[in-house]
This record gives C-alpha cells, sequence and structure tokens, in this order.
C-alpha cells in the first residue's frame, strides 16, 4: 500500500504538470478557455463563512503559515516539531511582509524579496537552531522548490487570465486559485519525506531522465510489438487488419459515446481530462481491465465515465480534480485485475501466475496439468477430456473443485 500511495502521489505530480503546460501552450496560441471561475457551492460557503465571522485574515495567515512550513521543511530537509515552532515564530515578520505587498502591490520585486528572506530564514534555521552545516542540498532544495512553486504560479494566472498583481483583497479568487496549488503543495511536500528527502533537484533531474529514456525507448518498444505481431501467413495478415480495423473502430465508438454523455452533462472538457489522465497512467498500476465481451467493455466504459463526470469540478476552478479522477480510475481498474488474479484461476492466465495460486490448494499432478491445459493453454474441454481418457463433465467437476478450494483460501 505505501508503494501505491507514492506512486500515485507522484503520477498525480506528473500528470498534472504535463496537462498544464498543454493547457498553457493552448492558452499561448488564443485559445481562452480555460478562465477561472468562481461559481461554485462549496468554495461560495466557505467564502460566506469566513467573511460572516470575519476570519479573512486567519485565512491568509493560515495559507501563509502553510506556505511558508513547507518551503523550510523541504529546504532544510527537517519536518519535526523545531520547524513548526519556527514557522510560528517568523509568522509576524511574514504578516509586515504581506502587509508591505497589499500596500504596495509590486509583485515583480517581491519575487525577489520573498526568495531572499525566506532564504535568510532558512539559513539561520540550520545554524542556529538545528546547529548544522549548511549543505549544497539545502541550497538548492530551496531554490528548485521555490522557483517552480512560482513558475507554476505565474504560469496558472496566466492561463487563467488573471492580471500578475496582488489579489489577496478577493477572498474568493484567493479560495479558488488555492486549490490546486495548496493541494499540489502538501502532495510535494509528502512525496518528498516519503523518499527520504533526498537532494530536489537531484530528483527533479531523476524524473527529466526517466521521461526522457522512456521517450527514447519508445520506437524501440514500437518496433519490438510490432514484430511479435507481423503475419506469418495471409490469413494472419488478413486476421490482423480486421482485428485492427474492428478495434479502432470500437474504441472510437466508445469514445465518442463518452464524450456524447459528458457534453449533456455538460463536462465535455471536463471528461477529456479525464479520459487524458486515465490514458496517461493507464498500465502503471498494473495491467489494465479488460472484460471477456466488447459490449460488457463498453457498458462499464460508460457507466464510468458517467460516474465519474458527475463528481468532476469545473476545470475553470480545478485542473486537479479531473486529473485525480482519472488517475483513480486507472488505479481502482489495475486493483480489480490483480484481484481477480490472485482470487481465481482465468483462462489466458500467465503460466507463472497459475502455478503460484494452484500449488496453494493441490499437489495433484494430474489436476494441476488439466487445469494449466485449459487456463493458460486454452484448450477446450473436449481436447483435455480425450488425452484424459476422462469425460467432459468429469473435467469440468476438477476445475469446479480446485477454483472453491481457491475461493475458501481467500474467505
Amino acid at each position: 500500500m505505501e508503494k501505491d500511495i507514492d506512486k500515485i502521489l507522484s503520477r498525480t505530480l506528473l500528470t498534472y504538470f504535463s496537462i498544464l503546460f498543454v493547457v498553457f501552450a493552448l492558452k499561448l496560441f488564443g485559445i481562452d478557455y480555460f478562465g477561472l471561475n468562481t461559481d461554485n457551492g462549496i468554495v461560495h460557503s466557505i467564502n460566506n463563512f469566513i467573511k460572516y465571522w470575519r476570519l479573512e485574515q486567519v485565512w491568509y495567515t493560515f495559507t501563509l503559515f502553510v506556505n511558508t512550513y513547507i518551503i523550510f521543511a523541504i529546504a532544510c530537509n527537517d519536518n519535526s516539531k523545531e520547524m513548526f515552532k519556527f514557522t510560528l515564530l517568523t509568522m509576524p515578520l511574514n504578516i509586515v511582509i504581506r502587509v508591505l505587498k497589499q500596500t504596495f502591490n509590486i509583485p515583480f520585486l517581491f519575487v525577489f524579496t520573498d526568495l531572499l528572506y525566506l532564504f535568510i530564514l532558512a539559513i539561520c534555521y540550520i545554524k542556529f537552531v538545528k546547529r548544522d552545516k549548511i549543505h549544497r542540498e539545502n541550497i538548492t532544495n530551496y531554490f528548485v522548490f521555490t522557483i517552480i512553486t512560482i513558475l507554476f504560479q505565474f504560469i496558472s494566472l496566466i492561463t487563467r487570465g488573471i492580471f500578475i498583481g496582488y489579489h489577496e483583497n478577493n477572498l474568493l479568487l484567493s479560495l479558488t486559485m488555492n486549490i490546486d496549488y495548496f493541494a499540489l503543495l502538501i502532495i510535494s511536500y509528502k512525496l518528498y519525506f516519503k523518499r527520504g528527502g533526498n537532494d530536489l533537484w537531484i530528483g527533479v533531474l531523476g524524473s527529466f531522465s526517466v521521461l526522457l529514456v522512456s521517450l527514447k525507448s519508445l520506437p524501440e518498444k514500437l518496433q519490438k510489438s510490432y514484430n511479435l505481431a507481423k503475419p506469418k501467413d495471409r490469413v494472419d495478415e488478413l486476421t490482423n487488419k480486421i482485428y485492427i480495423v474492428l478495434f479502432w473502430l470500437y474504441n472510437f465508438f466508445t469514445v465518442v459515446v463518452v464524450l456524447l454523455i459528458a457534453t449533456l452533462n455538460h463536462t465535455f472538457v471536463e471528461c477529456i481530462f479525464i479520459l487524458s489522465s486515465f490514458w496517461i497512467n493507464k498500465g502503471v498500476f498494473g495491467k489494465p481491465l479488460h472484460l471477456k465481451k466488447a459490449s460488457h467493455c463498453f457498458i462499464v466504459s460508460s457507466l464510468s465515465y458517467y460516474i465519474l463526470n458527475r463528481l468532476t469540478w469545473s476545470i475553470n476552478m480545478s485542473f486537479l480534480i479531473p486529473v485525480i479522477l482519472g488517475i483513480a480510475l486507472s488505479y481502482i481498474t489495475a486493483k480489480l485485475v490483480a484481484r481477480k488474479e490472485n482470487l481465481y484461476l482465468y483462462r489466458g492466465m500467465p503460466l507463472d501466475k497459475f502455478y503460484e495460486l494452484i500449488i496453494k490448494v493441490t499437489n495433484n499432478e494430474e489436476h494441476i496439468e488439466i487445469c494449466k491445459r485449459f487456463y493458460v493453454d486454452k484448450e477446450s474441454n473436449l481436447k483435455i477430456a480425450l488425452s484424459f481418457n476422462y469425460s467432459e463433465i468429469n473435467i469440468k467437476k476438477i476445475k469446479q473443485n480446485i477454483n472453491k478450494k481457491i475461493k475458501e483460501l481467500y474467505k
């Protein structure tokens, strides 16, 4: 489960930023569809509650504390109670800086002052609180993380069509803009310390290296897949051509129906985000789910995306929600396949999985061979019955008894 959480967090960041860069590029080409929309019942309820009880300054101070704490924790590679207390002690200075921002509203100047004074405070913590040496990782972690967060906010403002200035006096705008920002900030924080708090710069470079290696090896993988699927004769060639045409027609039809359902629910673009997130992460958590009949796949796909379209938020409020829903769909379907592989025998299962499962319930070599020929080699009951000089009924009973024992094993 720990590995799953690690992978989910990292894939969320990767998928989100991949989609964000595509949206940013579309914005630069003049497609102005992703502007901010603050018309959400939940956000309005929070906004009204904060305003009614006059908690605006509490909200701004809280968000300022979370932001400062995470930057300090990653820069100093320390998420201890001492770091928490130190961040609390620096809050008066942070509040003064925020008031100056409100008064003068010079965003580009305060970007540099923020970088400078937070860096000095981080150095003070390492030298006088931790009483430790300043390591190269502390400096690189600080500047890499802060520059990434500044770039993210800059790209988000442009994508949302918001003037680059100081907007804290607009509480509703602040609440909406911070949905994705603070969620991603917390994800980055949790992921960083789950991975042992290593050099952030090396981690960023490592992520890019993995991506580059994957892209570089893609042509080789495609060539290998093509060679494996290469037809042996004309019959195979004709069969492959028919299968490919039917496969793409089926997938095209399914996507059209899914998008049609999304359009009727006024979530067309959100559905594209969910689909993109799902396809980016398909196979990452395990084998994708395939049902025996195409009609069953179509029904499950349509129903799944209908439910997700009802659950998602508008992309004019959050890119993160549809991204998470797409990843959740990929994860859940992969786990269903894994559960299927672990709970019972099925046609077409890998040989190693077959032996791993069947030896837990029987040592009878004949029964193992019968099940292997049916579930792994995909032979018919009649062919197996003739080979062992049994009736088809007896072959079916042997398989039923084996599956019954497996079910009892996992109760």
